[in-house]
């Protein structure tokens, strides 16, 4: 049958036919509903001697009832159709019509309908021959042509749980299909929440906004001594406290128990008050939206998807991964996470030991005793001290909330067999906050080195400047390096690393080099792990780098510069360029094969525990996400995506903030643009984009809106180097808010205006941001 076209907006009244039951027309009645039971619909009167209330009324009193929308259709019975269906449904075999009979009982004062009249028989309970004609799927034109039609999921399982009814569930595969970054709509008192807590975060930066005014001269001078010294300006991490730790800082902060509070609120009469105020009535405002969005939200999620998140939570077998590469969502099952989680933990290379009988206080009050060890010679010099005291402040917040550092596993779907990349998170761990200064420190002159690649679009352009001859002997070659991070022995990476600041950071003192090679040997021996699934134990680990930290990237970056460096020297007009990013290289050679033998046995003559796997010489390459060519005139790429890429998008109907679609598909498009060397090219992936952004569910006219944004007239200016752009709004008090149903509504009615109080240190208006709500990934987690 042909589905149902989308409804009008223009809305007709109809009569209905009154009952044929007769009730007499005396003074009218006060009806109020009752709890109905299984069996019947009741209505229970004020006033049982005398009954004035007419079928129409009776009938006005179901539909006003607070009940369940769906169970009221049921009770109405299959005769009540909508306009819509009976005009798209002539050809349908008609249903037999039941008039309702309304029966009153004068002992209990109370209207009934019987109980055969108030389900209608479901579709699985009718003939093959009254199913014809029917419409078993209520969707549109509009909802048919933009339904999700793309969910593949990557199963790890074992034989034996390969047919569980879990893992075969189509609601469940939607659900997983849907991926971890997808966002449920939060409840409606979420709003509530999560306004209590942003508020606690605004009051001390509020509080932080004026210990910057107060000690504004002493903060001035230590950044220009850390200047002079020889430091390069960074940017500190902010340790994320839970709501109790957050309530609790607060009140101090605005506490007589506070020097700097106690000492200037002079000068600041009315702030607290002021606060007071406003988070009282942003509170009442946020209720009465959660009070008006009950039974009025739209849900992103159905019924039976937010039943499976229980159900696949509870499930002891199976629980939700994440594929390396992106290449989708995946379900394993528990005996394969743990075995892999041993096996990473448990290498033959002694990559980790086990401290058996250790507990995290105690980890966390060695690795502190020995940073104030090594730390001693440094906080006496002229310069460092705003530095440590950055430090002994975050560190005084992990070890009022001890964490170590937890370990996850992605799984590698494009290669054979079962193998993981291992994932160490240093989020609010003790060495964090030094590994983000050192990437600070060494970031921007690894980055300024000619052989290390930042992004692809780095070698776009360098492609872009290859002028290909008649007769060239032009051939790629690429290059990977098996186990980068956790093979890099720590004395030859200490090293690598000071031979790196003695021959391209030439410029700094001292006194900074010896700080940098003591901070990093630190961060690289305290890096403890938490694998509750394989020990109750800590872990440390004792060869590599932790991937998932700043300064892994920066640190195997310079171990590689040390090993590749005078190799590359070695063979100056043998070819025109040598790019490497992280672990993976691509070289354009143009000189004989055999001396390209010898260059590539060179890279793995120098440290043994640094293995590169070389390609042969080709006239076509695939490096990261680009797909080279040489043809007979230039260089010809485009976008490449593995055989087994899900594409797995962001559907449209998550709770995100509406103007982060836009955003992420116009950056979809401008990588197409740059990857693409010819207007043919870039057509193509265009196509594919769209055709599997449709495929998502994403709306034709939406994507159509954003795709003609995007021209292949603006290539070039997609390839030249962007400009950092400016904060678009005044960052001196920022209100920011989790995500949720009236967020918006709620901002626009909540004025603020601290300038009042000080216009020097406060703006006139209050600034706000949305960040985003708990994922899916949240909700699954076991």
């Amino acid at each position: 049958r042909k589905p149902a076209t989308k409804p009008r907006t223009r809305t007709r009244t109809r009569t209905r036919r009154r009952d044929a039951t007769n009730f007499s027309r005396d003074a009218p009645t006060r009806v109020k509903f009752t709890r109905p039971t299984t069996k019947s619909i009741t209505f229970a009167a004020t006033q049982p001697t005398s009954i004035a209330a007419t079928s129409k009324h009776a009938k006005g009193i179901l539909k006003n009832a607070t009940c369940d929308n769906a169970k009221r259709k049921q009770r109405q019975g299959p005769g009540r159709k909508t306009r819509r269906r009976k005009r798209h449904a002539k050809s349908a075999k008609p249903r037999r019509r039941t008039r309702r009979t309304w029966a009153w009982s004068s002992e209990e004062g109370t209207f009934t309908v019987p109980s055969t009249l108030a389900r209608a028989p479901t579709w699985w309970e009718l003939s093959v021959d009254e199913l014809k004609g029917l419409i078993l799927v209520n969707l549109n034109w509009y909802q048919y042509f933009n339904i999700c039609r793309y969910d593949q999921v990557h199963k790890i399982l074992t034989d034996e749980h390969k047919n569980l009814s879990i893992v075969n569930n189509t609601t469940i595969l939607k659900l997983v299909a849907r991926t971890g970054n997808f966002i449920p709509t939060p409840s409606a008192n979420q709003i509530v929440f999560n306004v209590r807590r942003s508020l606690n975060i605004f009051c001390i930066r509020v509080y932080k906004c004026i210990t910057k005014s107060v000690y504004w001269n002493l903060i001035t001078q230590g950044a220009e001594e850390a200047r002079s010294a020889g430091l390069v300006r960074w940017r500190p991490r902010v340790f994320h406290h839970s709501d109790a730790v957050l309530k609790k800082q607060r009140d101090f902060f605005f506490s007589e128990a506070n020097n700097t509070w106690r000492n200037n609120r002079g000068r600041f009469p009315a702030l607290r008050s002021t606060l007071a105020i406003f988070e009282s009535e942003t509170l009442k405002k946020a209720e009465a939206i959660s009070k008006s969005l009950h039974g009025c939200k739209w849900q992103n999620l159905s019924v039976p998807e937010r039943l499976a998140i229980r159900e696949l939570r509870s499930d002891p077998h199976v629980r939700l991964c994440k594929a390396d590469k992106g290449m989708g969502p995946g379900i394993v099952s528990n005996s394969i996470e743990k075995q892999q989680l041993y096996l990473t933990l448990h290498d033959s290379a002694g990559t980790y030991k086990e401290l058996v009988g250790a507990t995290v206080e105690s980890v966390l009050r060695s690795t502190h005793e020995d940073f104030q060890r090594i730390a001693a010679p440094f906080r006496k010099i002229k310069g460092f001290q705003s530095l440590f005291r950055t430090f002994d402040k975050y560190h005084k917040c992990c070890l009022e909330e001890p964490k170590l550092c937890p370990l996850k596993l992605l799984y590698k779907i494009h290669k054979p067999g079962t193998s993981v990349r291992p994932i160490i998170d240093n989020t609010n761990y003790y060495t964090s906050q030094m590994s983000t200064f050192l990437h600070y420190q060494l970031g921007q002159k690894v980055f300024q080195n000619p052989f290390v690649l930042k992004d692809s679009l780095t070698l776009i352009r360098q492609l872009k400047e290859v002028q290909v001859s008649a007769g060239h002997n032009l051939r790629f070659a690429t290059f990977d390096v098996t186990a980068l991070y956790p093979s890099i022995d720590l004395e030859r990476g200490l090293k690598s690393l000071k031979w790196f600041l003695e021959t391209f950071c030439f410029e700094f003192e001292p006194a900074v080099t010896e700080l940098i090679l003591v901070l990093a040997r630190f961060v690289l021996t305290h890096c403890y792990i938490s694998c509750p699934e394989v020990s109750a134990n800590p872990f440390l680990q004792l060869i590599g780098t932790a991937m998932g930290t700043s300064f892994a990237v920066v640190y195997a970056n310079i171990h590689l510069i040390f090993v590749e460096t005078n190799i590359i020297y070695s063979f100056p007009d043998c070819f025109r360029f040598y790019s490497r990013f992280i672990d993976d290289g691509i070289c354009l050679w143009h000189a004989s094969d055999e001396d390209f033998t010898v260059f590539s046995q060179a890279f793995n003559d120098v440290d043994p525990s640094i293995k590169y796997i070389w390609s042969l010489l080709s006239s076509r390459a695939i490096f990261l996400d680009l797909s080279i060519e040489i043809s007979a005139r230039s260089i010809e790429h485009e976008v490449y995506s593995k055989p087994g890429n899900a594409y797995a998008f962001l559907q449209h109907g998550s709770f995100h903030v509406r103007k982060s679609y836009p955003a992420w598909i116009k950056a979809l498009l401008s990588t197409a643009l740059t990857h693409s060397s010819d207007h043919s090219r870039w057509s193509k992936q265009c196509q594919l984009l769209f055709t599997k952004l449709r495929e998502r569910g994403f709306s034709a006219t939406f994507l159509l809106t954003e795709f003609s944004k995007i021209s292949w007239g603006n290539r070039s200016k997609a390839l030249a180097p962007k400009i950092k752009a400016e904060i678009p709004f005044d960052n001196r008090c920022v209100w920011s808010c989790k995500n949720a149903p009236g967020l918006q509504e709620l901002f626009r009615t909540c004025e603020l205006n601290l300038s009042e109080i000080d216009s020097k240190i406060f703006p006139t208006r209050l600034s706000t941001v949305i960040k985003g709500s708990k994922r899916l990934s949240a909700y699954l987690k076991k």
